[in-house]
């Protein structure tokens, strides 16, 4: 049993995927299928995690193309998870595989559901061509079928292609005509070329448009959608020292189809070259050797001091992009930019480079969480202090009408 409080594992179950997205990072696409000894070995560092609430995300590659070690897994966490502890399930998936016995075996086990998704048909055909009618009939499938999972459970992630931007608002749009519950946006790595002023422009009038449809849909409802505008008068607003993303921690680690650990999904070196070879010894402390190694555990103690050695991992007077020093951003604490999506951009040769399409995206965006209206807690709840949403209060006095 260690002492360190590992909560998450993420595990490349294999290289290989159904579709070839243009702008995936994952550029060395393999047959590669991670062995049962080495997942084994994965679970067992997540067993022996004093953490009292641990997850375990399957990924990929395209996981349910391995999904026989998705369910032999499951089996060996019921055999072997200590009494009394927790292990939530995690798939992260492109969809298109999802079957209704893949669906119903999810659903037994209570998995969250991490779909990638880039929304209507003209944006979706950048990641997979006739693939948006296939996720399309399995979110409804989930939603007749699973309805707790859909509600609960179920998130999409859309990556926004520089040629995808015309389609924004209206592939929101589509989410919320869906109803999806949580929706997160990230433009793609490695794409500096092709976010031109014209493209960056067009960006600002499309997240203006997912603004106002995301602010009608919650006084309508009451509900956000959109990750990035959830806020209420509780959060607690960030250090200015805290790490920029969870890989400066040592409470997740991803491990590679071939049993090598590494600090998040973007590191992992089976699937992907880096496009600048002299940045990638940057990233070099943030390997942390095999999962079963004797020296896991203390190797893992050490990560977070590993990862502000790098110096990209924290927002410090060297961290910038185009439109200036990260730290004078009134954004900065907020900001989701990838502290190694330079790693994808060869004409970059500072690690503490920020692209600027990037910068500008995580800029609009937080721009307008500020304006997002903060939603209810807790005690605004049960103190009668929230508005209530529109459809809400109409029903209500149709209610009243009716009692009339």
């Amino acid at each position: 049993m260690s002492a360190t409080p590992l909560s998450l594992v993420t595990l490349a179950l294999t290289g290989a995927c159904n579709l070839r997205c243009a702008y995936c990072y994952q550029d060395t696409k393999s047959r590669a299928r991670m062995a049962w000894p080495v997942m084994r070995a994965a679970v067992g560092r997540l067993l022996e995690s004093p953490a009292p609430d641990r997850g375990l995300v399957f990924a990929g590659g395209e996981p349910l193309l391995a999904f026989d070690l998705v369910q032999r897994a499951v089996r060996y966490v019921g055999r072997r998870r200590p009494a009394g502890s927790v292990v939530r399930y995690v798939l992260a998936t492109n969809g298109t595989l999802l079957r209704p016995d893949t669906i119903a075996f999810l659903d037994a086990h209570r998995f969250a559901l991490e779909l990638s998704f880039d929304g209507v048909l003209p944006a979706q055909a950048l990641r997979g061509k006739r693939s948006f009618a296939r996720i399309d009939a399995a979110l409804d499938h989930l939603r007749d079928h699973a309805p707790e999972m859909f509600r609960q459970r179920l998130a999409v992630a859309a990556t926004l292609d520089a040629d995808a931007v015309p389609f924004l608002s209206e592939s929101f749009a589509y989410f919320v005509h869906k109803r999806i519950p949580a929706i997160s946006l990230s433009p793609a790595a490695g794409q500096s070329a092709k976010w031109t002023p014209r493209v960056i422009d067009r960006l600002e009038r499309e997240l203006a448009a997912v603004y106002a449809l995301a602010r009608r849909h919650y006084e309508d409802t009451g509900a956000v959608p959109l990750v990035a505008f959830r806020k209420t008068r509780s959060d607690a607003r960030p250090a200015r020292t805290r790490p920029v993303c969870g890989a400066a921690q040592s409470a997740s680690i991803t491990i590679d189809v071939d049993g090598e650990v590494y600090a998040c999904p973007m590191l992992a070196e089976s699937s992907r070259t880096f496009a600048n070879p002299g940045l990638a010894a940057t990233i070099q402390p943030m390997r942390m050797g095999h999962v079963a190694d004797p020296a896991f555990w203390p190797r893992l103690a050490a990560l977070p001091a590993r990862a502000r050695a790098t110096g990209i991992f924290h927002v410090g007077p060297r961290r910038h992009s185009l439109h200036g020093q990260c730290i004078r951003c009134r954004h900065h604490r907020g900001c989701s930019a990838c502290p190694v999506a330079v790693l994808s951009e060869p004409a970059h040769e500072d690690a503490q480079r920020i692209p600027d399409y990037l910068c500008a995206f995580n800029w609009s965006l937080q721009s307008l969480r500020e304006r997002f209206p903060v939603q209810p807690d807790d005690a605004d709840l049960l103190s009668g202090r929230a508005r209530l949403p529109r459809l809400v209060r109409e029903l209500l006095n149709e209610t009243r009408a009716a009692r009339v």
